[in-house]
C-alpha cells in the first residue's frame, strides 16, 4: 500500500521547532506521523522514536544549503542507529 500524506496549509512554511505528531486514518490503519524538528539541540530526542516507528522520512532543508553537510552527518547517525536499522527510509 503506498501512502501520501498532504496538508493543506496557509502562509509559508516554517522549520518545525520541537516536536509534533499527527494521526491520520487509511482504510482501517490509524497512522502516527512524527515530526521531529531538525535544530541541533532537538536532535537528541530522536533516538526516543526509534524503536516505535516502521520508517522514516528525511526532509531537507535545501534554500539552507550551508547545512546540507550537517544534514547528511544527521542522517547518516539515524541510519547507522540499530534502532533504525533495517526499516525503510524515504530522503
Amino acid at each position: 500500500m503506498s501512502v501520501v500524506y498532504i496538508t493543506e496549509r496557509s502562509g509559508d512554511t516554517v522549520p518545525t521547532v520541537g516536536f509534533t505528531s499527527e494521526q491520520v486514518l487509511i482504510g482501517d490503519s490509524l497512522i502516527t506521523l512524527y515530526d521531529v524538528g531538525g535544530g541541533a539541540r532537538i536532535r537528541d530526542i530522536w533516538r526516543n522514536y526509534f524503536a516505535d516507528v516502521h520508517g522514516v522520512v528525511y526532509v531537507v532543508d535545501s534554500s539552507a544549503a550551508e547545512r546540507l553537510s550537517e544534514s547528511r552527518t544527521a542522517l547518516e547517525v539515524v541510519f547507522k542507529d540499530p534502532l533504525i536499522s533495517g526499516k525503510p527510509g524515504l530522503m
